[in-house]
Order: structure tokens, then sequence, then C-alpha cells
């Protein structure tokens, strides 16, 4: 009786009565809750066993989707640079292609076991104008454990880029409102007698870097100058500075040797701005006091930024190499091309230069709005400048020694100083020197000139010139990936 009353007393609960009427069991039964807990507890398992299945499909999803995009991306750069080196489309989209597979292949998008849950992966690559490259088509992955509950979830895939291909990655070359960048570029061009002499191969020093710079100015001047602006001015020099017809008459430095008034032919000035880009107006430059009858003879002739092809390639290809090397004042007046400073004395609005203020400025990608580009390219050492400055006696000084102390100093010091200053403003400077093996102090000299090692090279035959100008270009134009 006792275990009895024990017994009950414990299904009763402690101190429970049973109802009356004789309905007690049923009311105990329907109110015992022990066996609920089981219940729940295995509803639950279920349920977290589903949310841990569907979070391993999420996270290898999302996995396998970002190394897709990054494999576009490669590929889509990868293609575009190709078709930079070769104007080929179809190499440009098999580079593409094989970039892409490349990438793949390497990350397996996740593990191995990821790789084997594709259900497609039919992406190509097509060149939807000269300068851009976009990604077609997609892939699908399977999701394992989201897959064994379609009646909620109804996701046995995914695919991991956007159907409609918004989401296919465009490369495209930095141009134009491409980038949201405007260029400036100015182009020191060596036209003195030793660029006649043979740098390998059939061709001369001079004939090369014509195709060179020709090269450069069609891939850098782009066609849309309505919105961001791409614009190269050429400064040729060799003993002097031809300024062509453009009139400099309120820029001359006095009177010019032997009276020679009708010349336009330019070398440095002295004086406190000797090495800024400060106005030429009240601090003007000597004139050339040689040429024939006080003209500038043969020389090419200097030319303002613009964006006319035409205009660029004409003059590129009328040079001939003549004279001797004062490189100072192409270093220079590829500076002043530069310069807002200058803009007055350019016979063409067209001509100015944008302020330095927009150097800093940044663009929605976080690049500034213009950059200014000098590229200095010369054969050898620079040796020659001019003393006497003023009056009739202008007169030019031979200096391979770099110990003349007259006017403004070694011509290789003054270039130097003008480097030094133009960098200073924020001129991101380019150096090549042109078969130059052995000339150790002119090599170093456009060492530097150079903004920083990576921007000196050394052209030492045909095809290292070539690749020099070509190696610029693609800096000047790098290919980025708009999404």
């Amino acid at each position: 009786m006792y275990c009895v009353l024990t017994v009950r007393r414990f299904a009763l609960g402690q101190g429970d009565q049973a109802p009356p009427g004789g309905t007690g069991h049923l009311s105990r039964f329907a109110g015992d809750q022990r066996g609920g807990v089981a219940l729940m507890f295995g509803l639950m398992l279920g349920v977290t066993v589903v949310l841990i299945g569907a979070s391993v499909d999420i996270g290898r999803w999302m996995l396998a989707r970002k190394q897709t995009q990054e494999a576009i991306d490669s590929a889509n750069l990868a293609g575009l640079r190709v078709y930079q080196d070769t104007n080929d489309t179809t190499k440009a989209l098999a580079a593409a292609k094989a970039n892409y597979d490349y990438s793949v292949a390497q990350s397996k998008r996740g593990t191995p076991a990821t790789n084997n849950l594709l259900v497609s992966d039919n992406i190509t690559f097509v060149m939807t104008s000269t300068t851009s490259i976009t990604a077609t088509g997609g892939a699908v992955i399977k999701m394992p454990f989201l897959g064994l509950v379609p009646k909620i979830l109804n996701l046995k895939t995914l695919p991991l880029l956007k159907t409609d291909g918004t989401e296919n990655a465009v490369a495209v070359m930095a141009v134009g409102s491409n980038s949201g960048q405007s260029l400036e570029v100015a182009m020191m061009i060596d036209n003195t007698g030793s660029m006649q002499e043979s740098i390998g191969g059939n061709q001369t020093k001079m004939e090369v870097v014509i195709a060179a710079a020709n090269s450069l100015v069609d891939k850098v001047v782009w066609a849309d100058q309505s919105v961001y602006t791409s614009k190269v001015a050429i400064a040729p020099f060799t003993e002097a500075v031809n300024m062509g017809t453009m009139e400099l008459a309120n820029t001359m430095h006095g009177a010019p040797a032997n009276n020679q008034n009708n010349s336009n032919c330019v070398v440095e000035r002295t004086g406190s701005e000797a090495f800024t880009e400060t106005s030429p107006i009240g601090h003007p430059f000597g004139i050339y006091p040689y040429g024939n009858g006080g003209a500038c003879g043969n020389l090419a002739v200097f030319h303002p930024l613009t964006a006319v092809k035409d205009t660029l390639h004409t003059l590129i290809n009328s040079m001939s190499p003549n004279n001797s090397t004062s490189g100072h004042l192409g270093t220079a007046w590829a500076w002043y091309a530069l310069s807002p400073n200058f803009n007055s004395v350019w016979t063409s609005a067209a001509s100015a230069a944008r302020p330095y203020s927009d150097l800093t400025t940044l663009n929605v990608h976080g690049q500034p709005i213009l950059k200014k580009i000098a590229i200095l390219m010369t054969d050898g050492q620079y040796n020659s400048h001019y003393c006497n400055f003023g009056g009739s006696n202008l007169s030019q000084v031979s200096d391979p020694s770099h110990n003349s102390s007259c006017g403004n100093g070694p011509s290789s010091n003054q270039a130097l100083a003008l480097c030094t200053n133009m960098k200073n403003k924020g001129i991101e400077v380019f150096t090549i020197g042109a078969g130059m093996t052995g000339q150790t102090a002119a090599q170093t000299l456009l060492q530097n000139c150079a903004t920083d090692v990576s921007h000196y090279y050394d052209a030492s035959d045909t095809s290292k010139l070539y690749a020099a100008f070509d190696d610029i270009t693609k800096k000047l134009v790098k290919p980025f990936v708009s999404h």
C-alpha cells in the first residue's frame, strides 16, 4: 500500500487532487508534457541540421562566386593587355579564355568537392570595342543540402553570376570617360646628329623613335575629347628649340646675335627664373645666334599640347637628325608645354595646360582627374649650353667635361635642376636612353631625372627602344575592370 501511494503521489504531483467524476486518468494524460521535450528536440534537431547544411551550401556558393568574379576580372585584363601588344582581337580573346581556365583550375572554386558540384560553366569572352573586353555566359553550382528541401526553398542550384549578365565584368582601357581622367603628355625627342646612327638591325635611332612616338600618339590620344581630354606636345631639340611660326617677340631676351631679329629659335633664359616655369613675360629667353639668316634652319618645330593626331604625326615624321645636344632646352620646353603659366604664349586656347590643382583632385575611381606626363628621350650626353647673355654676344659653348661656369652652367646640370623642379610640381617624368651603352654620366643623369627607377629605360637596341615607348604607353593607358 505504501508503494502504491508513493507512485500515485508522484504521478499526480505533490499535493495534487484527482478530479471527480472518474476522468482523472484522461485529464492527467492530456496534461502530461513529459514526451513533448523529446518531440521538440527532434524537431529542433532537424531544423539545426538544415541550417548547418544551408550555411555550408551558402558558404561554398559565396566562395565560388568570389573566385569566379576574380577569374573573370583577371581574364579580361589579360586579354586587353594582349590586344594592346598585338592589336589582334582573336589573340586577345584566346588569351582571356586561357587565363580564365587557368584561374579556375588553380582555385578549383574552393575545393575539389566544390568544383565537382558545378552544373555548368559556359563563360566566354567578347571584345565589345577596341578598348574593352567583357565576359558572357555564366556558371551554376549545386546546393546539396538546400536541394533536400525543395518544397520549402526550391534551391537545388544557384547561379554564380546574375543570369541577365549585369554582373559580368568589363575590362576597359583607361581612356576618356571610362576612367574619368585626362592626360597631358609632353614628349621631348632628341633630333641631334647622333640620332642618325644605327641602333641594330636596319633602322637608325631616329627611324625607331619616329615609329614608336607615332604609335604612342595613336594610343594615348583618344577620339572622344568632349569630357576627358588627352593631348600630346612635341618638344624636339638639338642646340636650340624652334618655335616655328609662333610669335615670341615678347619673350625674347634683348637683341639677338648679329641682329638676327627674325629668329624664332630660342635657348635658355638666365636669372632667378632660369629653372622654373614662371611666365616668360618679363623673364625672356635667349635667341639662337646661328641658323639660316637668323631663322632656325632645318631644326624640327616645337608644338604645344594638341589632340589633333594628324598635326602630331606630321611633325614627328618630319624629324631629321642634325647638330649638337642641348638637352636642357628640350627638358625645359617639355615642362613649359605642361605648365599653365605658359598658356598666354600659345596661339591656340586648345593648347592651354590644365591647372596643377587637377593633379590632386580625385574622381569616383579614386584616381586624379588629370595626369601630366613628361617623356624625355635622348641618345647621348648633354654637351652644349650658352654664355654671354645680353646684347649681341650670346655664344654657344661645348661642355662635354661639364666644367664650364658661364651662363647657367653645363647643360646636364641645368637639365637636372629643371627635372627636379618639374617633379616637385607633380609631373610624372619618364626618361629613355637610346643606345647609350658606356655613357655612364648620361645614363646617371636620366636616372636622376626620372620619377623613380621604374620610370627610366635603358634602350640599348632596337627592340628595347620600341619596348620602352610601348611600356610607357601601357602605363598611361592602363586597363581596369568596370563592374
